[in-house]
């Protein structure tokens, strides 16, 4: 076999061997623990106590963000994911759920950000989605959100949406304790 074709085997090899972590990490359960495990150990200031599920139905429990200024405890998060929906080109997500969630920023305790240069204002925003998405139900339960003196709280909220292109749908949405 000549060399050429031997480092054309090799660069081949390497190519399938990083894909299929790649497929592994993100498309098995197992995988998916793993990477949020690895999360937990690598990324400043985060913890996550209990991952359950798959992306068909992922819940994480007792997460916690800290930096300085910048507090987050979020008591239980959970994503349902339609994959079935990928083979018609468009995101489908079936729940995304909220619960007992503080958020808490105190922005005299963070590092003073770069001034940046303000834009003139180019008229009303065009925004579209190259592919359909649809957000079956969002809901956030009980979620306390405190920045500097100001806080918002919001007990019950329930709605959906669905986005094709430019059109931009709301489902029946319900809101309690504002």
């Amino acid at each position: 076999m000549s060399l050429w074709k031997k480092i054309s085997l090799g660069v081949v090899i390497v190519i399938l061997l990083l894909l299929g972590s790649v497929a592994f990490l993100v498309g098995t359960t197992s995988g998916l623990h793993l990477v949020f495990k690895a999360a937990d150990r690598w990324v400043p200031g985060l913890d996550i106590g209990k991952v359950t599920g798959g992306w068909r139905d992922l819940t994480l429990s007792d997460v916690r963000y800290e930096q300085p200024g910048v507090a987050v405890k979020a008591g239980n998060l959970h994503l349902a994911v339609g994959l079935e929906c990928l083979w018609n080109s468009s995101v489908c997500i079936n729940d995304l759920a909220l619960k007992d969630i503080q958020v808490n920023i105190d922005s005299k305790k963070m590092p003073p950000s770069e001034q940046v240069e303000e834009e003139e204002d180019s008229g009303p925003l065009d925004l579209s989605t190259p592919y359909p998405i649809t957000l079956t139900r969002v809901a956030l339960d009980n979620v306390n959100i405190k920045i500097d003196d100001t806080t918002v709280s919001v007990m019950d909220f329930t709605s959906g949406l669905n986005w094709q292109e430019k059109t931009l749908t709301l489902k029946p949405t319900s809101l309690k304790g504002l």
